[in-house]
């Protein structure tokens, strides 16, 4: 049977998360977006002896030094080093935090929650990790998930994307259409309106559904904002490189890119961005399955960014799967640094199969990889944007892709709009 990964896949969201902890700690007042943290590459949890039990240290992007950044640059660069720091903070004061203050953000965003589209069998079994959640697995299955407690270690790696959190594309979308919008989350509709194929005619319209509001500050916004817009116009922003020569100028943009460590080989890639700012009135989420590193994927896909506004050339249907060209001569391998293994405090819990697109999504280690995958995404969301003739407010579906080893992947996309629709 076919699934519509948009609203039923379920994946782990890496660097994309960060708008939860960026969320959380602005909005609680963990810190301010005058607060700096020095990235010098690498992080050990504070009070860890070196070689320690249940100690390690935890490697930013490929090894890239950050040095003084603060939430906004931290967006940008998708400093990992900033974001451990975050999910250490938390646990270490939790007495004043609470438990989980990251998961209530993202909760509020839209992360982990059924989003309501009018659309049949949604997943339930998305969610934020969190403690609740090891403890029920080590309820319900304590020979594989034989660890039922919640370490720093556990708050470390779910702060950047990592360990058991898994979500759909739709939720990714609404989280940050949340976000764009300056807090309010809405219910996902097919469309907002109908209207007459003859003469356009609106017939009616569909009332947005209100299911929650995040309060943001003016300044918290727009500290994470301006981390946003960097990550696509900044020349170290992490998509910076793939909307070279893209009109920002009079068509601005912000984005987040993600790159989630799985079971398989090849980790999954994201790309969320919107416009055209100040006043966006489109989002986009795409996730690759396997989509690897946008580094080494590129050269087998050139992009070819369409200039807003320029007609779209006519796509009748569904764009075609396109053909993979077989096994490459030399494959790409996925790079990993050494890194020593936590022990007992700190270890992950043991992980059992879990359902989604990519089989078990058994998510042992805290590690995020090289956010440089837009440069593989903008081909496949490119397609999408010159199918649109009308604002619509959802489109969603898969389309083809070639993974890093030249075999059929699947891309899970969705497409976000305000008004009327006409396809």
């Amino acid at each position: 049977s076919l699934n519509d990964n948009a609203i039923q896949g379920l994946y782990t969201p890496g660097s994309t998360f960060k708008l939860a902890t960026a969320t959380a700690a602005l909005q609680a007042g963990l810190i301010t977006p005058g607060y700096y943290y020095n990235d010098t590459g690498s992080y050990t949890i504070p009070g860890c002896a070196a070689g320690g039990s249940g100690c390690a240290t935890y490697h930013d992007n490929e090894g890239e030094v950050g040095g003084e950044v603060n939430v906004t640059r931290a967006i940008t660069i998708s400093s990992d080093v900033f974001f451990y720091n975050l999910g250490v903070q938390f646990w270490d004061n939790r007495g004043h935090y609470g438990l989980t203050p990251i998961q209530d953000a993202a909760n509020s965003l839209g992360y982990g929650v059924v989003t309501g589209i009018d659309l049949p069998n949604e997943t339930h079994l998305a969610r934020v990790d969190s403690p609740q959640v090891v403890a029920r697995e080590h309820a319900q299955d304590p020979k594989d998930y034989p660890n039922g407690q919640w370490f720093t270690g556990n708050n470390l790696e779910m702060a950047f994307g990592q360990g058991g959190t898994v979500i759909t594309p739709i939720e990714q979308a609404v989280s940050y259409a949340t976000f764009a919008n300056g807090g309010t989350r809405y219910a996902p509709e097919i469309g907002a309106g109908f209207v007459d194929p003859i003469s356009h005619k609106v017939l009616g319209t569909v009332a947005p559904k209100v299911l929650g509001h995040v309060a943001y500050t003016p300044a918290n916004w727009q500290a994470m904002l301006a981390g946003f817009q960097g990550v696509v116009s900044d020349p170290r922003g992490t998509a910076s490189g793939a909307f070279a020569g893209f009109p920002l100028g009079t068509f601005p943009l912000a984005g987040k890119t993600g790159t989630a460590t799985t079971q398989e080989q090849q980790p999954n890639s994201w790309f969320v961005g919107w416009g055209p700012l100040p006043n966006p009135q489109y989002l986009i989420a795409v996730v690759v399955e396997g989509g690897g590193f946008g580094s080494e994927v590129a050269p087998r896909a050139p992009p070819r960014a369409r200039e807003p506004g320029r007609p779209p050339r006519p796509r009748p249907g569904h764009p075609p799967r396109p053909r993979c060209p077989g096994p490459p001569r030399r494959p790409h391998p996925v790079r990993r640094h050494p890194r020593p293994a936590p022990a007992a405090p700190l270890a992950r819990r043991g992980r059992g199969p879990r359902p989604g697109p990519t089989g078990g999504l058994g998510l042992r280690r805290a590690r995020s990889r090289l956010d440089r995958q837009m440069t593989v995404l903008w081909p496949r969301v490119e397609p999408l944007l010159a199918r649109v003739t009308k604002p619509a407010r959802y489109i969603g579906g898969e389309l083809g892709a070639c993974r890093p080893d030249q075999q059929p992947g699947g891309v899970a996309w969705l497409l976000l709009y305000p008004d009327t629709y006409e396809i």
